[in-house]
C-alpha cells in the first residue's frame, strides 16, 4: 500500500497533498485518552459532588477538552479523536419518540461528525468518485436508506412515527459512513481506529467496575444502562454480577459486547504490527481478556458463540501466517499474541467459579427473549426498565409504571399505559400495547389489504424438532430458542404478506402480540427484522451493503504485506463476528453499535479507493 497520494487539495487557500498533512499518532492517542477520562470520570464526578446537572458537566468537560487540544497544538488530531470516541457513547437528546420504545435522538458524536462532513466534502468537492465495489457499497446503503423512507410513507404499519424514527437512524449511518470514507484519505488506518480502541477500553473498565459493584452508576444521560442482575460468578476470588446494566456508557452490556467483537481483532492486529511500540502492543493485548470477561458479565450465548468464532478465525489465520507469510519478527509477534490469547482463556477457565445462585430463572440464553431486545433496551440502547437519558428506571417508556425488573419480575404496566398482571418471562398479559388490541392494522394495509398484520401462531412440528436437536447442547436455553423460532416465523410471514415495503421500521413490536407472544417483542435477528419491516428489496440492499466491506477488506489483504494483511483480515473477522452476533440479537436497535459498524465500513471503503497507508502519515508514528 502506498503511503502518499497524488492530486492536490485546497485547504484555506493552500494546495496541499494528503501526504503533506502531518498526523501524530501520539497526539491522537493522548487526545482519545484525555476525552475518555474526562467523560467517564470527571463529568460524573462534577455531577455527583456539585449541584451542576450531568448534561451541563458534560458540556464543561467538552469545553475543557477542546481547550486542551488547542493548547497542545493538536486540533486536527483532537477533532478526529472526538468524532470516533463520541460514536461509542449512547448519550442522546431525544427528538422523536414513538410507541413501543422507538426513539431517535441527537447523539454526542453528531455534534462533531456532521460539521466535519461539511468540511471534508468542501475539501474533496473536486474528486468524490469511488471504485466499483465502493460505489456498490455506498449505493446499496443509500438505497436501503431511501427505501426505509418509502416504506415509512407507503406501508400501512401500526406507527408511522416508529418508521420515521428508524429511517432517521439509518440516515445517520449513511453520513457516518461518508465521514469515515472521506476522513481516511487524511489519516492512516491505524490512526483512525486507535480512538475506537481507547473508547471501547474505557467503557469496558467502567462495565467491569459496575459488575463488581453489582449495579450501574446511574448516569443514564451519559449512556449508562439500568437493569436487573442475572446471576453471580467469581473470578479469582473477585465477585462479579452479570446483567444488562454493566455496559459502561455505550449502553447495555450486550451493546458493549458488539463493540468488543468488532474491535478485538483490530487490537490483536495492533500487537502484531511491526511499527508499533511495546506500550501499544501490551495495551492492545488487554482486549481478548476484556471480551472474555464481558461475555460472562453479559450472560449471552449469542456473544459466546460470536466470541468463539472471532477467536477461532484469529487463531486459524495466525497459524497460516506462521507457516506461509511474513518475516521472522512478524512470526514472533503472531506466536506471542496467540499464546497470550490461549493463556488468557486458560486463566479464565481456571479462575472462574459460578456462585450457588447461578443464572436466574428466565435469564438470557441466546440473547434471550425476556425483554424487548437482546441488548435489554427498547431502542437506541436505552434501558428496558426505563427510558434513556436519566429518566426513572422504575417505569418503561411512555409513562407506564413498573414495580420490578424485567427478568422474571412482575410488571404493573407495559408500554404506553397498558396493563400487565404477570411477570415478563412467559407470563400472560391482560392489556396489549397502546391500550388497544395489538393485532395490527386490518382491512387496508398495503400490499394485500384485507388481511390483518399477523395471525396467532404456535410452535410447528419443525420448530419442535429443531428444539429437540439443540436440547443436547450444554448451556443452550431451549426456551429462548423457541421464542426466536416464533419470531423468525412471524418475520417470514410478514415478509411474505408485505414483500415490497414491509410494515415500516421498528414496527414489529407493535404487532408481535398478534403472533402469540405474551407481550410486545422485537425480532432477535437483524436481517429478518429488516425483511419484515422494510420488505425484500430493503433487506437485500442492507445485506449487500454490509457484505461488500468484508469482501473489500479481503481484497486489501491480498494487496498488502504480511502485517498489513493481518490488519485487513482482522477487519473482516470483526465484521463477521458482529454480523453473527446480529443474527441472534436485536442489536440493530442500538445507534451506538451500528454507528461504529458504519464507521469501520467507511474506513475500509475509503482505504480501498484512496490507497491509504496503514501506518501513520508524516513519519511521526512513534509514540514513545
Amino acid at each position: 500500500m502506498k503511503s502518499a497520494l497524488s492530486g492536490s487539495r485546497s485547504i484555506i487557500g493552500q494546495d496541499l497533498l494528503p501526504s503533506q498533512i502531518t498526523v501524530s499518532t501520539k497526539d491522537i492517542i493522548v487526545s482519545s485518552v484525555a476525552l475518555v477520562v474526562l467523560l467517564n470520570i470527571l463529568a460524573p464526578a462534577v455531577a455527583v459532588f456539585s449541584p451542576i446537572p450531568l448534561l451541563v458537566s458534560v458540556g464543561i468537560v467538552m469545553c475543557a477538552y477542546f481547550a486542551f487540544i488547542i493548547i497542545n497544538g493538536s486540533i486536527g488530531e483532537g477533532i478526529v479523536s472526538a468524532a470516533v470516541v463520541l460514536t461509542t457513547y449512547s448519550a442522546d437528546v431525544p427528538v422523536l419518540s414513538g410507541p413501543g420504545g422507538a426513539e431517535f435522538g441527537i447523539l454526542l458524536a453528531d455534534l462533531v461528525i456532521f460539521p466535519c462532513i461539511v468540511g471534508l466534502l468542501y475539501v474533496e468537492r473536486h474528486d468524490l468518485s469511488f471504485g466499483a465495489y465502493s460505489k456498490y457499497t455506498a449505493g446499496a446503503l443509500s438505497f436501503f436508506v431511501f427505501w426505509s423512507y418509502i416504506s415509512a410513507a407507503i406501508s400501512n404499519g401500526p406507527s408511522s412515527v416508529n418508521a420515521i424514527a428508524f429511517s432517521l437512524s439509518v440516515t445517520r449511518y449513511l453520513f457516518y459512513f461518508i465521514f469515515a470514507a472521506l476522513l481516511i484519505r487524511w489519516v492512516s488506518v491505524l490512526d483512525a481506529i486507535y480512538p475506537l480502541l481507547v473508547a471501547t477500553a474505557g467503557h469496558t473498565v467502567v462495565a467491569i467496575a459496575e459488575s463488581h459493584r453489582g449495579k450501574a452508576y446511574g448516569f443514564t444521560r451519559l449512556g449508562d444502562a439500568t437493569g436487573s442482575p442475572l446471576g453471580e460468578f467469581d473470578l479469582w476470588f473477585v465477585e462479579f454480577t452479570s446483567g444488562l446494566f454493566a455496559g459502561g456508557f455505550s449502553g447495555s452490556s450486550r451493546i458493549l459486547i458488539s463493540l468488543l467483537l468488532i474491535v478485538t481483532p483490530l487490537a490483536v492486529a495492533v500487537t502484531i504490527a511491526e511499527e508499533r511500540t511495546r506500550l501499544l502492543k501490551f495495551a492492545a493485548l488487554a482486549f481478548p481478556p476484556f471480551t472474555i470477561v464481558m461475555v460472562q458479565i453479559s450472560d449471552t450465548d449469542a456473544g459466546l458463540g460470536a466470541m468463539i468464532l472471532v477467536f477461532g478465525l484469529i487463531i486459524i489465520f495466525s497459524g497460516y501466517s506462521l507457516f506461509v507469510r511474513g518475516n521472522r519478527r512478524f512470526k514472533t509477534s503472531v506466536y506471542g499474541t496467540v499464546s497470550g490469547i490461549a493463556l488468557t482463556l486458560l486463566l479464565f477457565m481456571l479462575g472462574r467459579e459460578k456462585s450457588p445462585t447461578g443464572r436466574q430463572s428466565g435469564s438470557a440464553g441466546v440473547g434471550a427473549g425476556t425483554t424487548n431486545q437482546s441488548d435489554g433496551s427498547p431502542t437506541n440502547g436505552s434501558s428496558s426498565t426505563g427510558p434513556t437519558n436519566g429518566s426513572s428506571s422504575t417505569g418503561p417508556t411512555n409513562g407506564s409504571s413498573s414495580t420490578g425488573p424485567t427478568n422474571g419480575s412482575s410488571s404493573t404496566g407495559p408500554t404506553n399505559g397498558s396493563s400487565s398482571t404477570g411477570p415478563t418471562n412467559g407470563s400472560s398479559s391482560t392489556g396489549p400495547t397502546n391500550g388497544s388490541s395489538s393485532t395490527g392494522p386490518t382491512n387496508g394495509s398495503s400490499e394485500g389489504g384485507g388481511n390483518q398484520i399477523g395471525a396467532d401462531s404456535s410452535p410447528t412440528g419443525l420448530q419442535k424438532e429443531i428444539l429437540e436437536l439443540f436440547q443436547g447442547i450444554p448451556g443452550f436455553q431451549s426456551n429462548t430458542l423457541l421464542i426466536r423460532l416464533q419470531q423468525y416465523a412471524a418475520a417470514v410471514d410478514l415478509g411474505a404478506q408485505y414483500p415490497l415495503f414491509g410494515i415500516g421500521g421498528w414496527n414489529f413490536v407493535m404487532v408481535s402480540e398478534s403472533y402469540g407472544f405474551d407481550k410486545p417483542r422485537v425480532i432477535h435477528n437483524t436481517y429478518l427484522a429488516h425483511l419484515a419491516e422494510v420488505g425484500i428489496l430493503g433487506a437485500l440492499a442492507f445485506v449487500i451493503s454490509v457484505t461488500l466491506p468484508i469482501i473489500i477488506a479481503i481484497q486489501l489483504s491480498q494487496e498488502s504485506e504480511a502485517s498489513d494483511a493481518f490488519l485487513w483480515w482482522s477487519f473482516a473477522f470483526g465484521l463477521l463476528a458482529f454480523h453473527a452476533y446480529a443474527f441472534w440479537t436485536s442489536i440493530y436497535h442500538s445507534a451506538v453499535a451500528y454507528s461504529v459498524l458504519w464507521l469501520l465500513n467507511g474506513i475500509i471503503v475509503g482505504a480501498k479507493y484512496h490507497d491509504t497507508s496503514v501506518v501513520s502519515r508524516g513519519g511521526r508514528a512513534d509514540t514513545e
